[in-house]
């Protein structure tokens, strides 16, 4: 990790601490001692919410976060830099994903 993309992380990392203490009041987090600092985990949340979840789990994580990302996020290349080199995500294509895409273009032919 750069030194640009560190000050970019911790500048994106205040910004979110600073909207979620405007939209959220209280936030309760219960076992984040169980998160080891310098040790790679898995860290696996069910987030029905696509966007605030993930963030929310890297405001109050510890360490560096890496992301799964749905794929259709890196299509166009502004986003793609932005998720990889800032956001540090990984893409990911779905099985149900891969045949949906599938038979939108057949249905188009």
């Amino acid at each position: 990790m750069t030194l640009l993309q560190k000050i970019i992380y911790v500048f994106l990392n205040n910004l979110a601490k600073f909207t979620f203490w405007i939209y959220f009041r209280k936030i309760t987090i219960k076992g984040i001692e169980n998160i080891p600092k310098n040790t790679p985990t898995l860290i696996s949340p069910n987030h029905p919410n696509t966007m605030v979840d993930p963030i929310l789990m890297a405001r109050v994580s510890p360490g560096w976060i890496y992301f799964l990302a749905n794929y259709s996020l890196f299509k166009h290349p502004f986003k793609k830099f932005l998720m990889t080199h800032f956001f540090f995500s990984i893409p990911v294509k779905r099985p149900k994903d891969v045949e949906k895409a599938k038979s939108s273009t057949i249905s188009q032919r």
